[in-house]
């Protein structure tokens, strides 16, 4: 990898790893106790670290060759982002580490100030334009919490394709492509520019670096910021604009050396989606547009472009105005998947839940029905079903912001029927059930969450 790509990609992984503050301590302990497990001592390199965050940790080893016969053993969790006779970078676990094998330590390495790590995270989020973008996304999660919006074909064709941020560092050759290297950036001039094209002139202009691509697939690197990926090839998303709806579509981090992208690219003959199936497809509202800027699902807005070139009729996404990802919250629906013993079925109709449901129900093999979600509608529930006739039904009230607190009292005091049970995160984000026997700990805890603006509450209906 070349010095500017390497830079790019620490740096890409260095502010991704910010999201990830929670498990990073576990992350770093974990990382010293298998060298240690494996007789390497590694002393620690400390800096002014009053003020600062690094980009990596940093050790001192001189047992260079035990060091990488110990990556090698371990190479399903290490990898090594680059290396020389002087020092190696690992990515563990979301966290990069250096160890140098000699005593000549660079005097400063990349960093940033500790208060400025907000809005690092808000910028790696909400570019370009992140304040503002922050404060509309943050205005709309208290209006349009669980809300869910359709997306007019005027709407849709305003839509503005700008790469900025992580998206523009690792797509933009992709995006090159699409937008005629940036002069096209609303969805009504892409589609314009592609009228009339033919295929063919599309296709001399694409490349495949397989060799690349291949290579990316085995790192431990996320392909949605993994610099070679998409280094190796500016198809992945003008595919789209080609092929339309097609019926084997791959998810970018589920590909293998079976199906993948470039199996895709080789095929002459393309099998098409019915209506019915794009229609099912566009049931799933993990669209969120903010300021008039698709986040997420950019591959069907593309698709939706291909499929009117084809002759297809518009077909309304339905989306979200604010980011729902939460992982606090996650913790709790985590804690009342297991209470529940969820993972014994097999299907859910959810009805107005978040992305937060969405992710942990389908990491659980559960598969969701979104026919069911209806726009602008209150209610959160959802129904798991076992087989045709045995099922479960729940009601979830939230309290994710103080604002939410008047409305979850009233609807708690309005569902009369039925067995609660109540899920919360205490002052230190650990998560809890509330139990009869201990009720005045847990309401403590609960009432401190409170005060200090920062509850955190599910409670179910059963």
């Amino acid at each position: 990898m070349k010095n500017n790509d390497l830079n790019k990609q620490i740096n890409i992984l260095f502010k991704r790893s910010l999201f990830f503050e929670s498990t990073s301590k576990n992350s770093y302990y974990s990382f010293i106790f298998i060298f240690k497990n494996n007789s390497i001592d590694l002393s620690k390199i400390t800096r002014n670290s009053l003020l600062n965050i690094y980009f990596f940790d940093e050790f001192y080893s001189n047992k260079q060759k035990k060091i990488f016969k110990l990556i090698k053993k371990f190479q399903n969790i290490f990898e090594i982002i680059y290396s020389n006779r002087n020092e190696v970078l690992i990515l563990f676990e979301n966290r990069l580490y250096k160890i140098y094998f000699k005593k000549k330590i660079p005097k400063k390495i990349e960093s940033i100030k500790k208060f400025n790590v907000m809005f690092n995270k808000i910028q790696f989020m909400y570019s370009p334009n992140f304040i503002s973008n922050y404060f509309i996304n943050y205005i709309s999660s208290i209006f349009y919490k669980n809300k869910i919006f359709s997306l007019s074909f005027k709407e849709f064709l305003n839509l503005d394709m700008t790469n900025m941020g992580v998206s523009k560092i690792v797509r933009d050759n992709n995006m090159n492509l699409i937008t005629n290297n940036g002069r096209y950036l609303k969805i009504k001039d892409i589609l314009n520019n592609f009228k009339g094209t033919d295929k063919n002139k599309i296709f001399s202009k694409i490349y495949f670096n397989k060799k690349l691509f291949f290579k990316s697939l085995s790192s431990k690197i996320p392909l949605y910021c993994n610099t070679n990926y998409w280094k190796s090839t500016n198809f992945f998303l003008i595919n789209n604009i080609i092929n339309g709806f097609h019926q084997k579509n791959f998810n970018y981090e589920k590909q293998s050396v079976k199906n993948n992208f470039y199996k895709l690219y080789k095929q002459k003959k393309i099998t098409k989606s019915s209506y019915s199936k794009i229609n099912e497809l566009l049931y799933s509202p993990d669209l969120t547009i903010i300021n008039n800027r698709p986040y997420a699902s950019r591959n069907r807005l593309l698709a939706m472009i291909g499929y009117i070139l084809q002759g297809g009729k518009y077909i309304n996404f339905r989306y979200r105005k604010c980011f729902d990802q939460d992982i606090n919250k996650q913790k709790l629906i985590n804690l009342f998947s297991d209470y529940f013993s969820i993972f014994q079925f097999k299907d859910v109709k959810i009805y107005n839940l978040d992305s937060n449901y969405f992710k942990l129900f389908n990491d659980r093999g559960i598969n969701i029905n979104f026919k069911h979600m209806r726009i602008n509608e209150s209610k959160k529930m959802c129904f798991f079903f076992n087989g045709k006739k045995n099922y479960k039904e729940f009601k979830f009230i939230e309290v994710d912001k103080i604002i939410n607190l008047p409305s979850a009292i009233i609807s708690l005091i309005n569902s009369i029927s039925g067995k609660k049970s109540c899920f919360y995160l205490d002052f230190k984000n650990k998560s809890n059930i509330f139990e009869k026997k201990n009720f005045l700990t847990h309401f403590l805890k609960i009432f401190l969450t409170v005060v200090i603006f920062k509850p955190k509450i599910l409670i179910v209906i059963e």
